[in-house]
């Protein structure tokens, strides 16, 4: 579980360390609104990367990452949903939608 804890956008992870502001991965961080975006709204996920991008200053390294990540989420949910459900104590659907 702690790897799936750097996915968390900056306001979940908040919320997970007790209220104690963290350091957050930039990268990581605009993955996670790119993904609630595709998500919540069913955007389009080039759509959502290409505006994400061009809102933030991201490495053209940490651009590809971001990339990577949103299209493997995208890509792999039903396989990640499959994996976090036995570490759930509630369904996943009841879960807020950044965890």
């Amino acid at each position: 579980s702690r790897r799936l804890f750097f996915f968390f956008s900056g306001a979940a992870r908040r919320l997970l360390s007790g209220g104690y502001l963290m350091a957050v991965d930039p990268v990581r961080d605009a993955a996670v609104s790119v993904l609630l975006r595709v998500f919540q709204t069913e955007a389009h996920n080039d759509v959502s990367i290409d505006r994400t991008l061009r809102r933030t200053n991201l490495s053209p390294r940490g651009a590809r990452f971001m990339t990577h990540l949103v299209y493997g989420v995208v890509r792999h949910r039903l396989l990640c949903d499959h994996v976090l459900q036995p570490l759930c104590d509630q369904p996943l659907d009841q879960l807020p939608l950044s965890v």
